[in-house]
């Protein structure tokens, strides 16, 4: 082979490799140069010489990239850390030694986050959130831009580390509506419906999230495998509001078609996005906080909007007494003496139940000394409504669970 033809090749061939790698055109020049036998090398290198530094190079950049995924990251390390704790969060430490792991392999989180503020105050974090956290990081965006498979992955982690019994978010299999079947059904069902002509990809006004999941029955208490569900909801990309939503069953059959009241009337595809109802999120939080529990009703509802309500007064102190008195069948009668000078914080929804016209009030409550950063207290969840039979008050969906975050 001629000298300029081997030139040629090699050149060639260190663009490719050094491509991957932080150096500029300058310094992939020198190195070809001192290789071959330019400005800084008096005698050229023979061609086995110069094979002998590509090969090295090859092994080198090889080692170089090597890094492991935010994927990888949680099977091989929060998952192991998390399935060998018995409380429900890391340590600052477990933390710590995370975090290095993601700083060494490229990934970085929000450094606003609520779970970044906690480390660097010297507490630990739930790990339920942390592992979404890094997922976030991974894929992007939050749980609903995933894609079905990033989900069911995300399922079958929590599964793993105790948080889910089973994993709720499925992957369509044989003889399930695929994702573009059911987005297709859904823009055409609210298009005859609410006369909304929607398309069936996200585009500059909207954002299209697709969820498969399986579904709580109330008869059985349970999620029956059968009874999966095909969720296809409608962002505003100037309000980023949920507008528009179609729910159908594995299968197809169509379950609901819903539209925010607070939606502009139908707004055909490619016209402009109606302008903000509410002040940004962003607002909120620099005024009021990360953790929207503590946020005054009013302004999760402008934020927010519909399903979110202001509640009742009454409404209110006797939910409160229901979320005490579940807090203290599960965690003993001195619970909440015990947590002290606790504040209340909430968020609150109220639903009409299209069969009878009723209202469906759901509770989310937090007691805690710690508004901040929740580093102790209780989360205490339930729907409220009448009994289509009876009208008799029904709890329905109670749960009961720590809401600290661990301060390591």
């Amino acid at each position: 082979m001629k000298d300029e033809q081997m030139k040629a090749l090699f050149r060639e061939k260190i663009q490719g490799e050094l491509s991957g790698l932080s150096t500029s055109s300058l310094q992939q020049n020198r190195f070809y140069q001192n290789a071959v036998g330019g400005y800084k090398v008096k005698k050229k290198l023979t061609v086995g010489l110069v094979l002998a530094l590509a090969l090295m190079l090859l092994t080198l950049t090889a080692v170089a990239v090597e890094f492991l995924t935010g994927m990888q990251l949680v099977e091989q390390l929060a998952v192991p850390l998390a399935q060998k704790n018995e409380q429900k969060n890391y340590t600052h430490e477990e933390m710590t030694e995370l975090l290095r792991a993601l700083n060494e392999n490229g990934i970085a989180l929000d450094e606003s986050s609520t779970l970044m503020q906690a480390f660097q105050s010297g507490r630990g974090y739930w790990e339920r959130d942390t592992i979404r956290e890094i997922c976030r990081a991974a894929f992007g965006g939050t749980e609903n831009t995933w894609t079905l498979e990033q989900k069911h992955w995300y399922g079958e982690m929590l599964v793993a580390i105790g948080d889910w019994e089973i994993n709720l978010w499925l992957i369509p299999e044989e003889g399930d509506m695929t994702k573009e079947e059911a987005r297709n059904h859904a823009a055409k069902a609210l298009k005859k419906k609410f006369g909304a002509a929607l398309p069936v990809e996200s585009n500059e006004n909207w954002v299209i999230h697709d969820v498969f999941n399986l579904v709580w029955d109330q008869e059985t208490n349970a999620y029956p495998p059968e009874k999966a569900e095909w969720y296809i909801s409608y962002i505003n990309r100037t309000t980023d509001r949920e507008d528009f939503s179609v729910t159908f069953t594995r299968q197809g059959e169509l379950l609901d078609v819903w539209k925010n009241p607070s939606a502009a009337e139908a707004i055909p595809a490619g016209n402009a996005a109606p302008a903000p109802l509410y002040p940004q999120e962003s607002e909120a939080i620099a005024q009021y906080g990360n953790v929207m529990y503590y946020w005054p009703p009013e302004i999760q509802v402008q934020v927010y909007g519909y399903p979110h309500a202001i509640p009742a007064r009454e409404d209110y102190e006797h939910a409160l007494e229901i979320a005490k008195k579940a807090i203290l069948d599960q965690y003993g009668p001195d619970a909440l003496e015990a947590l002290g000078e606790y504040q209340v914080g909430l968020l609150h929804t109220a639903v009409q139940n299209e069969t009878n016209g009723a209202a469906v009030l759901g509770w989310d409550f937090i007691l805690t000394t710690d508004p901040e950063f929740l580093s102790d207290g209780y989360r205490v969840q339930f729907q409220q409504a009448p009994d289509d039979k009876t009208g008799a008050e029904t709890i329905i969906n109670l749960s009961v669970e720590n809401a600290n975050l661990g301060n390591g």
